[in-house]
């Protein structure tokens, strides 16, 4: 299901928990402004085992709230395979949130995208950065140089 760039705002957050909760496997909710608020609500509404592979939150701006959905979610959705959570304002404390849930689970995570989140990126740990590794390949996207307004260059 594919919800982006139209500003819902946090108003949408406890019926994005809800629907969540109901066996969907992927949802891209990229760029709807879900706030912090929007992501503590629809955290507070998941319940059981999530059927959730996919998901994009980027460009939601949701602070800490963004780590402590996305916690939540690595917990109740064992098959999650992909996140996508780009630009979304992330504190350094995001990334030991995250890296915590992740070891704790061992689930199937293998791609986690935190580009754009520039405190995250100026003030990493190498240590936490080195555990984000799956099978001695890092699962985690944190390029300083990202630029999600940059043009798009096809030149290799």
């Amino acid at each position: 299901m594919l919800l982006s760039t139209i500003y819902l705002f946090s108003k949408i957050g406890a019926l994005l928990g809800k629907f969540l909760s109901k066996g969907l496997q992927s949802l891209d909710i990229d760029d709807i402004d879900l706030g912090p608020p929007g992501f503590q609500k629809a955290q507070d509404e998941i319940m059981g085992d999530l059927k959730l592979v996919y998901i994009n939150i980027s460009k939601n701006y949701g602070g800490i709230e963004t780590a402590n959905f996305l916690s939540k979610l690595i917990s109740c959705a064992p098959e999650l395979a992909a996140i996508d959570a780009r630009c979304n304002s992330m504190p350094v404390e995001s990334l030991s949130i995250i890296c915590s849930t992740l070891k704790a689970m061992r689930g199937k995570v293998e791609h986690l995208d935190l580009r754009g989140n520039t405190s995250l990126i100026r003030f990493a740990d190498a240590s936490l950065l080195d555990e984000l590794k799956m099978n001695r390949k890092s699962i985690l996207k944190l390029d300083s140089s990202y630029d999600p307004d940059a043009p798009y260059d096809q030149d290799p």
